[in-house]
């Protein structure tokens, strides 16, 4: 049995906006959740990511500061969105083994990184993050 490229069809929400061009996709997709996990926790969750994903990886999240009120409903949530919101993206991706080839806003606080994975890895080891995950806990 052969096998066919995934399309996604994009219809609802932020994923309208990426001008997908019909090029075909392997690719994990995560959407406005990795700013809610521990730094620990995210690199862990990149790794893996960018690990089981064929060719593509695409993350919508916040791109920036969502202001007083994303701020607000953020913090009652818990305390990662600051840490997020600092964090160098394309370093972060980067030493997940992630490329970006390309990143859009796509509302006033909302973005999408469409990356690639990498040879290179420069934080160690999905079981090292594992590991960091489990000290912080």
């Amino acid at each position: 049995m052969g096998t066919s490229p995934l399309r996604i069809r994009a219809r609802y929400g932020h994923h309208a906006a990426v001008p997908w061009g019909g090029w075909p996709v392997m690719a994990v997709s995560t959407r406005n959740f990795l700013h809610g996990l521990s730094p620990e926790f995210r690199r862990f969750i990149l790794w893996e990511t960018a690990r089981i994903a064929r060719t593509n990886v695409l993350i919508f999240d916040y791109g920036c500061d969502g202001g007083w009120f994303i701020r607000f409903i953020e913090w009652i949530e818990g305390p990662n969105y600051p840490l997020f919101i600092a964090e160098d993206r394309a370093e972060e991706l980067d030493k997940a083994g992630l490329r970006i080839d390309r990143e859009e806003r796509v509302s006033d606080f909302g973005s999408y990184w469409l990356c690639a994975r990498s040879s290179r890895r420069s934080a160690g080891s999905a079981d090292g993050a594992w590991e960091d995950v489990a000290a912080s806990e």
